[in-house]
């Protein structure tokens, strides 16, 4: 099954990060592991766009720079929302250009959906 051959049929824009999260496992499930990446990063992108308004914080292009002022609240470790964007931007990167081997892939999309289930729960 190609990129563009989905296990799904439900629109994909404008999801909440728990409907990414879904989406992205069922992908995954069905072997379409580019088309799952690219859905964990954009579960990601709709995660810190959700933290920033829930603050109040701008939310423009710079995702890193929201990431630096999350953790500048200090309720979390240094590097956990940079490390969260970086695996999010490394699922975007394979989804664009396959730039995973298999072993890295696997553990790169546990580390982005942890992520994802940290912040906003389990998918239904």
């Amino acid at each position: 099954m190609s990129i563009h051959e989905q296990a799904s049929t439900e629109p994909r824009n404008n999801m909440t990060p728990l409907e990414y999260l879904a989406c992205a496992d069922r992908e995954w499930e069905a072997g379409n592991h580019q088309e799952a990446a690219g859905l964990l990063w954009e579960g990601t992108k709709a995660t810190f766009v959700a933290l920033a308004e829930e603050r109040g914080l701008r939310y423009d292009d710079y995702l890193i720079d929201l990431a630096k002022a999350l953790e500048a609240e200090g309720s979390v470790h240094k590097w956990y929302y940079r490390g969260g964007l970086g695996v999010g931007k490394l699922m975007r990167d394979h989804a664009e250009m396959d730039v995973l081997e298999g072993y890295q892939l696997e553990s790169t999309f546990d580390m982005a959906r942890k992520f994802l289930v940290e912040q906003n729960g389990q998918p239904q």
